[in-house]
């Protein structure tokens, strides 16, 4: 009798350490801050609002932070078109993140920001995270730091003066 009351212990006691680290990894992934946007006028706070305001879909804000200079899209309506047309290029998943990890200056007034994507798998089973680079470039826009070009997030037609191919305008009412 004594054998099993001991081992009625110890399964009891494995059973609540698991339930004890369920809990703990709750309120671990609970209170990691929910990101937020930077508000800077530098070519690394233009480039990481530009992908948040991508990531929470907030198309007029992410319009903003590109430079004038651009001849296409050249208006929201036009960005978000070009967005819609493709949307494989633009759409942040939530098991994606993205840091700035540096700049690199090409001039006085031209940055080009060094930014890590990370993929999380948040699956137990799924293997390791990855992560890649690539680089977006910002320039002094009016007394201003605008985006003017991106390996990714951004389209490739864009500043095309024939604009994108692909586009079709939706009907607006």
């Amino acid at each position: 009798m004594s054998n099993r009351n001991s081992s009625d212990k110890l399964l009891l006691a494995i059973v609540a350490g698991i339930i004890l680290l369920v809990i703990l990894a709750f309120v671990v992934v609970s209170r990691r801050p929910e990101p937020e946007f930077q508000f800077k006028d530098s070519p690394e706070g233009i480039v990481h609002d530009y992908l948040l305001a991508l990531q929470l879909g907030d198309y007029q804000r992410a319009y903003s932070f590109l430079s004038a200079e651009i001849v296409y899209p050249a208006d929201i309506d036009e960005f978000y078109d070009s967005l819609r047309a493709n949307p494989w290029e633009f759409t942040v998943s939530d098991n994606y993140s993205q840091v700035v990890e540096s700049s690199e200056p090409i001039s006085d007034n031209s940055v080009a920001v060094v930014v890590r994507e990370i993929y999380n798998s948040n699956s137990l089973f799924a293997g390791d995270d990855y992560f890649d680079t690539f680089r977006m470039r910002v320039e002094k826009d009016g007394g201003e730091w605008k985006l003017v070009s991106g390996e990714r997030y951004w389209s490739s037609c864009w500043g095309e003066e024939n604009k994108c191919e692909n586009v079709v305008p939706r009907v607006r009412e």
